[in-house]
C-alpha cells in the first residue's frame, strides 16, 4: 500500500537516512493477506500526528469543529492536545 501524503514523504526520507531506524519483522495480517512486514522506531513527535477521520474520534471531532468554527489540525500542539483530550477520556 502506497501513501503519499506529505507526512508519508517525511517518514519515508527519515527512513532512508537512518538505517538503523528498523529494529524487526512482525507477521500481521490485513485485508486476508498475511505477510511479515518491518516496524521501525523513530521520533513520534516530529513524525507522527493523529488521524482526526479516525471513526473513533469523528463524533467528537465534528462537534469540536461545529463549534469552534474551524477544523483540528493534528499537526499543532494545541490542536493535538485538544484530541488527545477526547481519546484519553474514553479510556
Amino acid at each position: 500500500m502506497n501513501i503519499n501524503s506529505e507526512r508519508a514523504k517525511a517518514i519515508d526520507g527519515y527512513l532512508a537516512t537512518h538505517p538503523d531506524a528498523e529494529v524487526g519483522k512482525w507477521p500481521l495480517e490485513i485485508a486476508g493477506q498475511k505477510s511479515i512486514l518491518p516496524f521501525y522506531r523513530f521520533p513520534i513527535e516530529e513524525l507522527l500526528c493523529y488521524n482526526v477521520n479516525n471513526g473513533r474520534l469523528a463524533m467528537d471531532v465534528r462537534e469540536w469543529q461545529k463549534g469552534h468554527g474551524r477544523k483540528l489540525d493534528s499537526t499543532t500542539k494545541e490542536d493535538t492536545a485538544t484530541i488527545r483530550m477526547y481519546i484519553t477520556s474514553r479510556l
